[in-house]
């Protein structure tokens, strides 16, 4: 059974537009991380075939095509953002089933890094998988703030 919050957990961080995968062979998809009380949910805000249809469609129209599909993928995280708000967690889980949600007790180990091209990256090991996620630079502080107020004793340098 899937692991949920439970109902009056309160977010206490919150990182938008990060790239999550499960291990090193899943699929890349957009997600909002929400770092709760106890644990963090990770809210699906596009999927990933259809941001890689339109990408590479995009692509094949050059650069009016590409940015046409970035517009539109960016349309489509804004449109999964619009349909969580107001959502509790648990309904968030249940709205997406590319949601999913890690209590704090499970991971094992965390990873942070700063990425040489403005990426910043993060891991979450866990003791069945691990999810290695990207984003901004610019949200570094957040990231590390997040993780070391619940997981500091998780940390791997």
């Amino acid at each position: 059974m899937m692991a949920e919050p439970r109902a009056n957990e309160q977010i206490r961080h919150v990182m938008m537009n990060v790239k999550a995968a499960k291990g090193m062979a899943g699929t890349p998809r957009d997600y909002d991380l929400f770092f709760m009380d106890d644990g963090i949910l990770f809210a699906c805000t596009c999927g990933a075939l259809k941001s890689v249809l339109k990408a590479s469609v995009g692509a094949q129209f050059g650069a009016v095509g590409a940015l046409a599909a970035r517009g539109s993928m960016e349309k489509d995280k804004r449109t999964g953002r619009a349909e969580f708000e107001g959502l509790t967690a648990k309904q968030i889980l249940e709205k997406s089933d590319k949601s999913f949600y890690i209590p704090y007790m499970d991971v094992q180990t965390v990873t942070l890094k700063k990425g040489l091209t403005g990426i910043g990256k993060m891991s979450f090991i866990l003791q069945e998988c691990k999810y290695n996620c990207e984003f901004l630079k610019d949200q570094m502080d957040v990231a590390r703030t997040a993780v070391s107020e619940k997981l500091s004793t998780k940390i791997e340098a």
